[in-house]
């Protein structure tokens, strides 16, 4: 249960919190509400002068225009910021700092898709090997302006009213989704500072140069390359005043000479670019104060930089120098100088020139000797050497008599050097990761030392000295062998931050609780599993880091609260009287009639106790069992039919007990069904859960020696189990080390499918060695399992303070009262007198009883946190009343509420509704849980519960939302799934399949969560979802489609979940089933830890064969998510296995009849061409022949009869004779051989019958003016009567009187002049349509 809470917990981790002023948005909130809100604060509001709502994730409050003084807003980290909520922010005109960083904000229209193209425009981009943005700016800047003054108009659309900002100075839209820069935006005169940064900005509007008052510009990973810095393309040369320029992180290696027009600029950064040298016009840059070139690949500097006098920042750091060059000697100003992470060895004596440096850093450099001229540097106050292979310090390090930081770290001195103790001006030392083993007594001349690390070394103690070092603030003793703190630590009474995380303390030390002023405590990796009350004592500490889930004292569920939660526990500890606890979490699972619930009531009450079938446990029922003083018991005891497992994943954590309860009588026969399973879907979803093996009807044993039999037969199996478990592990895990490819192509899923292999082989089932025997009608073996229970509940003893006794025993009052089906925050507080505090304390409370399984408690979730199930009983009646085997028993319609509810036949149609289809609607829920009598805020709560634990999922619809119930489904694929899904996709559909495998069957309910889970992938087509048992069919839009599907392996009873997406567009295929894919193997891993699996893409083309046994691939993430030059979802081919990549976006469209004409022309034109590069390919006729055999295109005599000597060029000839299905076949085999150009021109004449007449002389006019035909040839063209001839025609004069490579660069010619057209085509349709929307 404690999981199950944790799971649900964690489902917004991903999400960033709020972090703003939650006052203010409190009271805006309310004024949204109620206009008229009089309440505290309210009276402010428009005299507001700043107002951060930085990760709000919701819509602004309307009530913000009230804010007539804002002058500062910070709405970053918000996903919801769309055109309506900017244009609220845009009304807030006495703005001068606005930021919208990180909020998803697009430039893009939502009601027109730019990239409207057709798939022949795609797939003829993709013949490049550019990727197909650059292919569209270089070929298309020119010849498509309108194209481009189209985005400019959608870029308005966004922010229509930001020019309305006329005091804005700062603006911040760093980390969104632009593409191009607002133009209103440039009308902001008055802005100061601009960040554009992580944005996809590859070229600038020229109305940017009308920001003529902007000091400081952030361009930094826009994307930006160097065409882009062009003077005309590059306005930003113009924005003379500019002070600060940011253009790191883009994929610039020259800098054009425009950039010296920036003679105000003092601060560049020009880091994580392609520099190759230090361009010129940085040189002069007079006024430059700080110039950082780090993370580029410069090998010199010119003598150049030497100009730049007032320089007093450089950074060239991860660069490929080789030495320190001189011209920066030169720069007499200089106040820092990185160097870090180049290949310098030595410091040429000319850095004694800059008697104004102060920091200088060395660090990971090929020093390996400290070099004399450092130590004349005597303005020097930061020194960094780490990382430069030094084993000594020579004495002269002591003249740097104002060094007040010295970095030392990562290299090899094993002690610390004497001659640092004599730097009596150091205030922060860092020897972290040097090997030391102890630190000398001199260290306590450092008395100005305020922050030491010491971590990454092999300390064994905390050495006195370094307690005499009063004025420490930091001190880090992280990952050394220390295993207790001296008490002389108490003297460091300014220390204000302490990691001892990693070492060896098995305790806090009372003189650690001396140390008040400590703000920040790290005690991670140790083996501490009790704090000291005494720990209360640091009433400045903000943050406590600890292994939690190891603590006893306080528990867990507390600790897991924070520091506050921690100290509020040891308060009521001191103050009141301590009590000890003993909880135990277990659960009875087992098969139906395996004699669980009888075993129970046999064990809770005392004698012999035999369930009637009619009474037999529907999902689960839970009793709080209390065998011994202070032993505390909770037993979830689970029904055993298949519809009821869906409760099992709520309630198995690595913390409870599992008692797996099976019928003595037939274990021989059905081991597998009664025990092996259960065991094997303990593992998969707790694989850390202890389990013990309970047998029951002990009293139908013939004699003792029968029974002794049957325990040793079960210990058996449950060994050969085990065995066979690891056996198969190993085996996986040397089938995986022979797979040198995948692990060559893709290390980081085969280090993570290695390591969760080694992992299940360390960590095998828990199983108790022991089997208990019992029969639940004479109590035997009763004592000995009670007993059992009593002394694992006892190694879980707890401390608990008396007060929380008292909240406990609130909580129990109400359950056996039995009045509320649930409780809530504010009726728990009302038990007790004290005020907010009071409730932070029953939020601890009941934070430890959710850990323990004695409430279910939301804390995470909005709705479901004020709602306690203090009755668990009834949260399983709540599922119980949906989930149940008999369902269609308990829907009768003369049964009340029914009738009072439903017209006799809507009640049949709802009815059919759950038994067919798994539908229930919301009211047929009110009507299962009428009794339960929730009201509307509870019976919301409760219909967020089943969304959130993925037991059903929602439709909503006009009259009432309907819930579905995978569960509930029993039967098989309905017929009209057929028509929309048909077992082979249509010739112009692509499809991507992925597949995971189980050793075993499915994980029990693993289909139906997942059936659940993946429903939010579906966008606004949701209510088109058919679900069946073992499947769902549904539409991602109006383009792709769906089908999700458990199913059987052909050759073994592995489960396999299967994950198929069909659709034109093969980029935004990949992407979706990327996507998604992803969201289920997320889902997997985090339902089932424990369970072996494989993870796979279906070869394409084996699904378009409908082969029984496809031929899978490894590595599917990687596969759908590596960029791709042709944009396309490549998979190795399986025909023939060959060593090229086949990909699933060319497939041969619908076509019937004999070859056409102009198909003959292509194949006999480029014949020869075709020939040379298949024979240049190894074994390539052979496996294009078997591939057009396999088709069914050539029989084996044709086969054999061109694969005769010199008789290849019999294949054109055969081809042109077949189908015209034929044509296609081959351009795939050519595809998939490796010579996917060839196959491309052999298809551009399919291309070019698409476009218009008038398109197609503008492709002539081209070829002319490239002169890949002559005018008698364009003329003879033009002659031929019908646009097929014309084409064929066309190719010949292509082909005819050329030598292979004039050829090659006329269909090149061919290809471009096609691409252009039908983009031509594209802008003309989107500009048509834009022009009927403004009309509009």
């Amino acid at each position: 249960m404690a999981e199950m809470n944790e799971n649900f917990d964690q489902e917004d981790d991903a999400h960033q919190a709020f972090d703003g002023d939650i006052d203010k948005l409190d009271i805006l909130k309310k004024l949204d509400e109620d206009p008229e809100y009089q309440g505290p604060g309210t009276d402010q509001v428009e005299t507001w002068t700043d107002l951060n709502l930085r990760g709000l994730r919701d819509r602004i409050p309307d009530s913000i225009l009230r804010c007539k003084s804002l002058r500062t807003l910070d709405v970053s980290n918000n996903s919801q910021l769309d055109k309506e909520q900017i244009e609220k922010i845009c009304r807030l005109k006495t703005m001068e700092e606005l930021d919208m960083s990180n909020s998803s904000i697009s430039t893009k229209s939502p009601d027109i898709d730019l990239s409207i193209m057709p798939p022949d425009t795609l797939q003829l981009q993709m013949r490049k090997t550019l990727r197909p943005p650059d292919v569209f700016h270089d070929k298309f800047q020119m010849t498509l302006d309108e194209f481009e003054l189209l985005q400019e108009v959608f870029t308005t659309t966004i922010f229509p009213l930001i020019s309305q900002l006329k005091n804005l100075k700062k603006l911040n839209l760093s980390n969104n989704n632009f593409n191009r820069v607002p133009l209103p935006l440039c009308e902001i005169v008055n802005l100061e500072s601009l960040d554009i940064s992580k944005n996809s900005i590859r070229r600038m509007a020229p109305e940017i140069s009308q920001l003529e008052n902007l000091k400081e510009l952030n361009l930094s990973d826009t994307e930006l390359i160097n065409y882009a810095l062009e003077e005309e393309l590059f306005p930003v040369w113009k924005l003379v005043k500019l002070e600060i320029l940011d253009l790191s992180s883009n994929s610039i290696s020259t800098l054009p000479p425009q950039l010296s027009q920036l003679k105000n600029l003092k601060k560049l950064n020009l880091s994580w670019n392609e520099l190759k040298e230090i361009a010129l016009p940085v040189c002069k840059l007079l006024r430059l104060e700080s110039l950082n070139l780090a993370a580029n690949s410069i090998k010199a500097v010119p003598p150049q930089i030497s100009k730049l006098q007032n320089l007093k920042e450089l950074n060239i750091s991860d660069n490929i120098l080789k030495e320190i060059p001189l011209p920066v000697c030169e720069l007499v100003r200089l106040e820092a100088l990185n160097v870090l992470g180049n290949l310098i060895t030595t410091v040429p004596p000319q850095i004694a020139k800059l008697k104004n440096l102060k920091k200088f850093n060395l660090a990971f450099n090929r020093m390996k000797k400290l070099p004399l001229p450092l130590w004349g540097l005597m303005t020097l106050e930061t020194l960094i050497l780490s990382g430069t292979n030094i084993t000594e310090v020579p004495h002269e390090i002591s003249n740097l008599k104002n060094l007040k930081e010295l970095n030392m770290s990562d290299n090899k001195l094993v002690e610390l050097p004497m001659q640092v103790c004599e730097l009596l001006t150091l205030e922060t030392l860092n020897l972290s990761g040097t090997n030391i083993t102890a630190v000398p007594p001199e260290i306590s001349k450092l008395k100005n030392l305020k922050e030491l690390n010491m971590s990454d070394n092999k300390l064994v103690e905390l050495t006195l000295p370094v307690c005499e070092l009063v004025r420490l603030e930091v001190l880090n003793l992280w990952g050394n062998h220390i295993t207790m703190m001296p008490q002389q630590i108490s003297k460091l009474e300014k220390l204000k931050k302490l990691n001892l995380s990693c070492n060896w303390l098995e305790e806090v030390t009372l003189p650690m609780c001396e140390l008040v002023q400590l703000e920040t405590l790290d005690l991670l990796k140790n083996p501490i599993t009790t704090l000291p009350h005494q720990i209360t004592k640091l009433k400045n500490l903000k943050e406590l880091k600890l292994d939690r889930k190891q603590l006893t004292q306080p528990p867990f569920e507390i600790a897991d609260r924070g520091k506050d939660a921690i100290f509020r526990y040891f308060h009521d500890l001191i103050s009141t009287k301590a009590t000890t606890s003993s909880r135990l979490q277990v659960h009875i699972l087992g098969e139906t009639c395996a004699g669980k619930t009888s075993l129970v009531k046999t064990l809770t009450s005392g004698s012999p106790f035999l369930t009637a079938i009619a009474d037999r446990t529907h999902v689960l029922e839970q009793i709080v069992w209390s065998p011994k003083e202070d032993v505390f018991i909770n037993i979830n005891d689970f029904g055993g039919h298949d519809v009821y497992r869906v409760a099992h994943n709520f309630f198995l954590t690595k913390e409870a007990l599992t008692l797996i309860v099976f019928d003595l009588q037939d274990v021989n026969l059905r081991y597998k069904h009664s025990v092996g399973d259960w065991i094997e879907n303990v593992y998969d979803r707790a694989p850390d859960s202890m389990m013990l093996l309970v047998g029951s009807h002990a009293d139908c044993m013939s004699n003792e020696q029968e029974l002794e039999a049957r325990k040793k037969g079960v210990l058996s199996a449950v060994m050969s189990y085990k065995v066979d478990k690891e056996f198969k592990l190993r085996t996986s895990l040397e089938e995986l080390e022979k797979k040198s490819e995948f692990k060559e192509l893709y290390p980081q899923s085969y280090n993570e499918k290695m390591n969760h292999i080694k992992k299940l082989i360390e960590k095998p089932p828990r199983v108790d060695k022991r089997v208990f025997v019992t029969s639940s009608k004479t109590g035997y073996g009763i004592a000995e399992l009670k007993e059992e229970l009593v002394r694992r509940a006892k190694e879980n003893k707890l401390v608990l303070p008396e007060t929380w006794l008292q909240k406990v025993e609130d909580i129990e009052t109400a359950k056996q009262n039995r009045q509320d089906p649930f409780l809530t925050l504010d009726s728990l507080a009302k038990m007790s007198e004290r005020g907010h505090d009071d409730a932070q304390r029953t939020e601890d409370v009941l934070n430890f009883l959710r850990g323990t399984g004695a409430v279910l408690w939301f804390k995470d979730k909005p709705l479901l946190k004020t709602f306690i199930f203090h009755r668990q009983e009834v949260f399983i009646d709540i599922l119980r009343a949906v989930l149940r085997h008999d369902i269609d028993l308990v829907l009768a319609y003369g049964t009340n509420p029914f009738n009072k509810k439903y017209t006799e036949r809507k009640f049949k149609c709802a009815r059919e509704d759950v038994l067919r289809r798994g539908v229930v609607s919301k009211t047929m829920l009110e009507c299962l849980w009428w009794r339960f009598n929730f009201g509307k805020s509870g019976l919301d709560a409760m219909l967020e519960l089943l969304e959130n634990f993925e037991i059903c999922y929602v439709v909503k619809s006009d009259d009432e939302n309907r819930y579905h119930f995978p569960w509930l489904l029993r039967e098989d694929q309905p017929e009209c799934i057929s028509s929309k899904w048909p077992a082979v996709p249509a010739r112009q559909k692509l499809q991507i399949s992925t597949e995971i495998h189980f050793p075993t069957a499915c994980p029990p309910a693993l289909y139906e969560m997942a059936a659940v889970h993946l429903h939010d992938c579906l966008g606004h087509y949701k209510s088109a979802r058919q679900d069946w048992k073992d499947g769902f069919y549904a539409e991602l839009d109006n383009q792709f489609q769906m089908c999700f599907e458990r199913r059987v392996s052909e050759k073994s009873s592995n489960g396999i979940l299967r994950l198929s997406i069909r659709g034109e567009d093969p980029v935004k295929l990949k992407e979706h089933c990327l996507l998604i894919f992803q969201k289920l193997i997320n889902l997997v891993g985090r339902e089932c830890p424990g369970s072996p699996r494989d993870e796979y893409v279906v070869c394409p083309h084996c699904v378009r064969e409908q082969k029984n046994l496809p031929t899978l691939f490894d590595a599917p993430k990687n596969i759908l998510s590596v960029y791709l030059e042709e944009q396309a979802p490549y998979h190795p081919c399986p025909e023939e296995n060959p060593n090229t990549l086949a990909s699933a976006d060319f497939f041969y469209p619908v076509t019937q009849g004999k070859m056409t004409v102009l198909h003959c022309t292509s194949l006999e034109k480029h014949a020869n061409h075709t020939l040379k590069v298949i024979r240049n390919t190894f074994n390539g006729l052979r496996k294009i022949l078997s591939r057009l055999c396999k088709a069914g295109i050539l029989t084996e005599e044709e086969k054999k009869a061109i694969l005769e000597p010199d008789a290849d060029d019999r294949l054109s000839s055969f081809l042109k004779r077949k189908s015209d299905l034929a044509f296609y076949v081959f351009c795939g085999a050519l595809h998939d051989s490796g010579n996917a150009e060839t196959a491309w021109m052999l298809r551009l004449p399919d291309f070019a019958m698409k476009l218009p007449e008038h398109a197609l002389g503008e492709v002539l006019e081209r070829l002319l003016e490239k002169k890949a035909i002559t005018r008698q040839d364009r003329d003879a063209v033009w002659r031929e009567p019908y646009k097929e001839l014309r084409i064929s025609a066309l190719v010949r004069k292509l082909r005819e009187g050329k030598r292979d490579y004039e050829a090659e660069r006329a269909f090149n010619e061919f290809g471009d002049a096609i691409d252009e057209e039908i983009a031509k085509q594209n802008v003309s349709k989107v500009c048509n349509l834009c022009k009927l929307l403004f009309s509009l």
